[in-house]
């Protein structure tokens, strides 16, 4: 895995003083540290997979940048008509607590 890119990005977020920049280029080279001591199939498992994050995670961040006041408007009427109706499902129902960590 080249380890280019993922240096000049830590280059870029230090120079512009991103808030944080220094604590995560930190454990950004620490991940890569250890990433390099892997064979080169489970680096670039690891590279395949975090790109894969990084698109998803882009890709959902412009979804919610395009949407519009008048959508979110609508989507929270929506729920509070659910509410309403008693049409919804307790999130303890969807995600159980598990008791050991309570």
């Amino acid at each position: 895995m080249r380890n280019d890119g993922l240096r000049d990005y830590l280059t870029v977020i230090q120079e512009r003083g991103v808030k944080g920049a220094t604590e995560m280029a930190d454990l950004l080279q620490q991940v890569v540290s250890e990433i390099q001591k892997l064979p080169a199939d489970q680096r670039d498992a690891i590279a395949a997979r975090i790109l894969i994050d990084l698109k998803d995670e882009q890709a959902w961040t412009e979804r919610f940048e395009a949407t519009t006041d008048e959508q979110w408007d609508r989507l929270a009427e929506s729920a509070r008509r659910e509410i309403a109706a008693d049409d919804t499902v307790p999130l303890d129902d969807v995600f159980p607590v598990d008791p050991s960590q309570q």
